[in-house]
């Protein structure tokens, strides 16, 4: 056979120059793929090799764009906002709605800092609006704790609070009791991450309560305030701090199976290549 090589070549014959045939297409014979390409080298056939490897480089590279472009995404990602209302209730217990918001932003920004209300604040926050007390103004449709086995919370007759970090931020989300969004003018949450940002309450009404939170990955946030118009509410367990984003970029052994599977790609290509000389010969 022509240039040195082996009859057994992929437990096959060739039809010139270096077609393969029918057998070479079986599964089994796909892993023997590496040394095939391998005795191609040996026997200077560069020409079949350059083009299998060079298909398989540009799937790779486009493979690597994407990547890349996902990570790129990641990082300057938008505002995401998790927001769960319900209406007329007296206690977190029947705030089912809010209290799935809370844990779906739980689990996109964990490890958070809390303030609960019950303890003096955190270092390097501060409050300006508002008051801490135990006594709502009106029961419940002024608002109430959330926290459990607590008491306190930061009532807001009306007008704005705003909380302050020393430290920027990139996630903030708190429970919102007493609202009753259908009578008074539109209450919402808003910062500025370079832009300002304003997130709406949603509606609530009879003295609901509702979840608002919001993560932005990768910005700083000095402070976020609270706008309860003309509305009697509490605000409480106030999550702060910072969200990460999950990598885009695979692991090591990721990216060996997918260069396996581009391999495989390059391979397959090259066999639709040949499939015209195969009905020839």
């Amino acid at each position: 056979m022509g240039k040195g090589m082996p009859e057994n070549f992929c437990n096959s014959r060739l039809s010139a120059p270096y077609h393969l045939s029918a057998p070479c297409h079986r599964a089994a014979d796909r892993v023997s793929f590496r040394y095939n390409l391998f005795q191609m080298i040996v026997t200077n056939d560069r020409n079949e090799v350059g083009v299998i490897m060079r298909k398989t480089f540009t799937l790779t590279l486009a493979a690597l764009g994407l990547s890349v472009g996902l990570t790129a995404g990641q990082a300057n990602a938008a505002v995401v906002t998790f927001i769960g209302a319900d209406n007329s209730v007296t206690s977190l217990a029947q705030m089912t709605n809010s209290m799935a918001a809370a844990a779906a932003f739980n689990t996109a920004a964990p490890g958070l800092s809390t303030i609960t209300f019950e303890t003096a604040l955190p270092g390097g926050v501060t409050i300006s609006g508002g008051s801490i007390t135990n006594t709502p103004v009106c029961v419940p449709l002024c608002g109430f704790n959330t926290t459990l086995g607590g008491q306190n919370f930061l009532a807001l007759n009306g007008g704005t609070a705003t909380f302050t970090f020393s430290s920027p931020i990139s996630a903030f989300g708190m429970y919102i009791t007493g609202l009753q969004t259908d009578l008074v003018p539109q209450e919402t949450l808003t910062f500025s991450d370079g832009a300002t940002q304003t997130i709406n309450t949603p509606t609530s009404t009879g003295g609901g309560g509702a979840f608002v939170g919001f993560t932005d990955v990768g910005q700083s946030i000095s402070s976020v305030t609270y706008n309860a118009t003309n509305d009697i509410v509490a605000l409480d367990d106030v999550r702060f701090g910072n969200a990460s984003a999950v990598s885009a970029v695979p692991e090591p052994s990721t990216w060996a199976m997918m260069l396996l599977g581009f391999a495989g790609l390059g391979f397959m290509a090259y066999r639709r290549k040949s499939e015209p000389a195969l009905m020839a010969a």
